[in-house]
């Protein structure tokens, strides 16, 4: 509980006040479902405002992380597609399978333009 008695909010509680406000009763109690229903069917139809805060910011350290792991498959992919274009260059030969990790398929499957906004 917080100072002066009132317990804080939650979306329950939100649900139990609205229901209380607009007469939503089921069995003698509050039909929290009813008014939380009705609540997101608002917000869905642009009839209540709903909004949240951005994100924080990532810490040096995370943002130098991920700078790190981009140059790393980026390294990674570069020598896949030289091993690809020598690949290529010979179809005698028998091709080497280079591995893929999870990571530098996910860079892989980045647009140019989402390298460059989060400067990967």
């Amino acid at each position: 509980m917080e100072e002066g008695g009132t317990l804080p909010w939650s979306p329950l509680s939100i649900c139990t006040q609205y229901a209380r406000l607009r007469g939503f009763v089921r069995n003698g109690h509050a039909d929290v479902i009813k008014a939380g229903t009705t609540v997101l069917r608002r917000v869905l139809d642009l009839r209540l405002a709903y909004a949240v805060p951005p994100p924080p910011a990532l810490p040096a350290a995370a943002v130098t992380l991920a700078a790190a792991a981009a140059t790393a498959a980026r390294a990674h992919d570069d020598a896949a597609d030289a091993a690809d274009d020598v690949s290529d260059a010979s179809y005698d030969t028998e091709d080497e399978e280079v591995e893929q990790t999870p990571q530098s398929l996910f860079m892989a499957s980045l647009s140019e333009e989402a390298r460059e906004q989060y400067g990967l």
